[in-house]
């Protein structure tokens, strides 16, 4: 499919975009609502974000990916949240904080014990998740400004400190 920058109609897919200095969060949720809900709260607060259905995809993505920090729910069909937190730390110490409808303080304390940054429950309000991250990236000292962006699919690239 061939982009004709002229028209004034044709937008960019916020799919393609990346950017070198952005953080990124992998959400980790079987849920499309949630998933959804989370990636539009996130892109609002200035992250990338790229998501996984299940356990096994999170495993393979962040292999990938290589994201900043990693919301991950508990309750999946498969690999479940605790197998996939578990397999997670054995191969990476990106942060992760628990996002999920278990609202039992064992379920929390669990969390919390087996090494998670944090424990957010659902349903939840979009400046606390907002906050909650941006406190784990900064103990984590993985926080960052953005100043540039870049846009592969139309050859743009933008930088902020520059003005360029």
């Amino acid at each position: 499919m061939e982009h004709n920058l002229t028209s004034k109609n044709v937008g960019v897919d916020l799919d393609e975009f990346v950017s070198s200095e952005r953080q990124t969060i992998l959400i980790v949720d079987d849920d499309p609502d949630n998933v959804t809900l989370l990636k539009h709260i996130l892109r609002t607060a200035g992250y990338d974000v790229v998501s996984a259905s299940s356990g096994d995809e999170a495993v393979k993505k962040l292999t990938v990916m290589n994201p900043d920090l990693i919301l991950l729910d508990i309750m999946m069909p498969g690999l479940d949240g605790w197998e996939t937190f578990k397999y997670l730390r054995k191969i990476s110490d990106i942060p992760i904080i628990y996002v999920t409808a278990l609202v039992g303080k064992d379920d929390l304390v669990k969390g919390l014990l087996q090494g998670a940054e944090d424990y957010i429950t659902k349903p939840f309000h979009n400046a606390e998740v907002v906050a909650r991250i941006k406190t784990v990236l900064r103990r984590s000292g993985k926080s960052q400004v953005i100043n540039r962006f870049i846009f592969h699919r139309v050859g743009l690239s933008i930088d902020l400190t520059a003005k360029e």
